[in-house]
């Protein structure tokens, strides 16, 4: 049955999983609620709709937990404020004076991974601050997950792995491989249950999302030999399938409990 009280705000850029959502909790979605929207599902949207005087609207969550998950450098630093293992990342240059080679030099803002550039050296290093990016270490890990947290608690997992359909066209893959995104040919698979990934990984994703004062995230974490890092946090993540599901389902119990 269709709810008018609620609503998702998005972006163009993640709208087709919004209209997924709201096609099954029977709400709208898109940039601009309608005013008898009292409750606005905030689907990795960072528009200002605070400022719009509606009476006894809400949010979930409000807008300064999606923006601070939207800058990546951001979410970096609350992270380390809140003692949650992430890689080291550096933004001064006299904080390169330890730094170990290779770097990863990423923008705040980027998506699939498509803005990494390897840095090899510390004049390189320089550069690439003085562009306006940050640097971060390079971990060889050997696992890579992607934990799905909501309202506290994990809904689902995922693993990162070399898409075999691609084998042909980019070559076996190689774990020595560090830039591991789409565009490279990686993409997840699902678990079925959750003993394949390390307790350890799903604290630090839980800690992580209410460390950023979300009520869901998808967190994509690396492990190596010692330890997990949490690499960050999405609000808005790509869902198909049985997770468009299981979001539905726990955003439905958000509304109801919601309402009471």
């Amino acid at each position: 049955m269709p709810n008018n009280n609620w609503f998702i705000a998005c972006n163009k850029f993640n709208s087709p999983t919004a209209r997924e959502l709201a096609h099954k909790l029977g709400i709208g979605f898109g940039r601009k609620p309608k005013k008898s929207r009292t409750h606005i599902i905030r689907w990795g949207f960072t528009g200002d709709l605070e400022g719009i005087p509606v009476r006894n609207r809400k949010f979930f969550p409000n807008a300064n937990a999606i923006k601070n998950c939207s800058n990546k450098l951001t979410t970096f630093r609350i992270l380390k404020e809140a003692h949650i293992s992430i890689p080291k990342f550096y933004t001064t240059e006299e904080e390169l004076r330890d730094a170990k080679y290779p770097l990863y030099s990423r923008k705040e803002y980027h998506t699939m991974g498509k803005d990494i550039i390897m840095v090899n050296n510390r004049d390189e290093a320089i550069r690439q601050l003085r562009n306006g990016r940050y640097l971060v270490e390079s971990i060889n890990y050997n696992r890579e997950y992607r934990v799905h947290v909501i309202n506290g608690k994990i809904v689902s997992m995922s693993k990162k792995y070399f898409r075999p359909q691609l084998w042909e066209e980019l070559g076996k893959p190689k774990m020595k491989d560090v830039i591991r995104n789409n565009e490279n040919g990686w993409g997840y698979y699902d678990f079925k249950d959750g003993e394949n990934c390390p307790e350890e990984a799903k604290k630090e994703a839980i800690k992580a999302v209410a460390a950023l004062g979300l009520l869901w995230g998808a967190v994509d974490i690396i492990k190596d030999n010692k330890k997990n890092y949490v690499l960050e946090v999405n609000s808005a993540p790509g869902l198909r399938d049985r997770r468009v599901d299981v979001y539905a389902e726990e955003f439905q119990k958000i509304m109801t409990g919601a309402a009471l």
